[in-house]
């Protein structure tokens, strides 16, 4: 009984491993390429993933399919945020600071369905950190839940807040799930495999 956290932790350690080669297997070399010379982030996508968006110093990358429920087709939505910015302070790799600063960006970014609506923070189930090395380097993991301000949508989302290889930016790569309909586990895992096989070099985009 005691044992069954560590037993899960393994199980879901064994199933990132085996979604992480695939990526790296069938991957989307191209998208993988785009990321790497503008953030000199390194990661194994998924090939179905797009470009949604790549504007200043901020790229969506979005991933789209359709599951059906009984004869009904329902979409799933699985999406990758990426922006950076200064470095000022230790304090910018606190929870705290890091989600302030995925908020400011996603409500100037990812607007909702309706006027007056966007993607932030669900605070009332409070995020989870861990702190983590990212190939030496100090870096935040973060779980939690996202909604729409004002508007009813929502689902989990897990962000990693890391540093550039110069430790002159904080960069930010944020990946959520919208599958209303369905057990958000498995698609929130793959976008756990994603983050864990970032590796942070230099960025070949001025």
């Amino acid at each position: 009984k005691t044992d069954f956290p560590k037993i899960e932790s393994l199980i879901n350690q064994k199933e990132i491993s085996r979604t992480q080669s695939h990526y790296k297997k069938f991957g989307n070399d191209a998208l993988e390429s785009t990321v790497q010379k503008k953030y000199g982030v390194s990661l194994y996508l998924p090939d179905d993933f797009k470009l949604a968006e790549d504007t200043n110093n901020f790229m969506w990358l979005r991933r789209e399919r359709v599951k059906y429920m009984g004869n009904t087709a329902h979409e799933i939505t699985q999406g990758l945020f990426l922006f950076t910015y200064p470095y000022t302070s230790d304090s910018a790799l606190s929870e705290a600071n890091a989600l302030a600063m995925r908020d400011s960006i996603l409500k100037m970014y990812v607007p909702g369905p309706k006027e007056g609506t966007y993607m932030t923070t669900e605070y009332r189930y409070p995020p989870s950190t861990e702190v983590i090395d990212l190939n030496g380097k100090y870096s935040l993991l973060t779980r939690g839940l996202w909604k729409t301000e004002n508007y009813f949508m929502g689902g989990p989302f897990i962000s990693l807040t890391t540093t550039s290889q110069d430790d002159r930016n904080i960069i930010s790569i944020s990946g959520f799930v919208f599958a209303p309909k369905f057990d958000k586990r498995e698609y929130i895992r793959e976008i756990e495999s994603i983050l864990k096989s970032v590796k942070i070099s230099e960025s070949t985009s001025k």
